[in-house]
């Protein structure tokens, strides 16, 4: 799973560099910047939606990439974030790795986290079924 978020990052900051206007400087901080919290919480959404669709295990790279947009406007919406907000908020915290660094830390731990519960709740259904 770590071995995917290091992926998507790559592809994320590869594909933020290439569509980037390059009128506003890389490292410069723009006005609606999406703040550390908030920005940990869109990558959480954002990786357990790419978990969700590779578990539909689809055929379709097309069709796997019209439903990973699908749920991420949909993520982005929960949060109250427009694209443009999102994507300028990458790139500034993919010009400043140590703050990317930190949010991915967290991003971690909440999915870890949630890893942990989603194995408690199996544990437990295990359980309470008879065999």
């Amino acid at each position: 799973m770590i071995r995917q978020l290091a992926i998507w990052l790559c592809l994320g900051l590869l594909l933020m560099q290439c569509t980037s206007g390059g009128s506003a400087e890389l490292g410069a901080e723009p006005d609606n910047l999406v703040d550390e919290d908030k920005m940990v919480d869109i990558l959480t959404e954002t990786h357990l939606s790419e978990s969700r669709i590779a578990r539909l295990a689809i055929g379709s790279a097309d069709t796997s990439a019209l439903l990973f947009k699908r749920l991420h406007t949909q993520t982005l919406k929960k949060f109250d974030v427009d694209t443009a907000s999102y994507s300028q908020s990458f790139v500034y915290y993919s010009a400043h790795p140590d703050k990317l660094a930190k949010i991915y830390e967290e991003v971690v731990d909440k999915l870890k986290a949630i890893e942990k519960e989603k194995a408690a709740k199996a544990g437990k259904q295990k359980i309470l079924k008879p065999q």
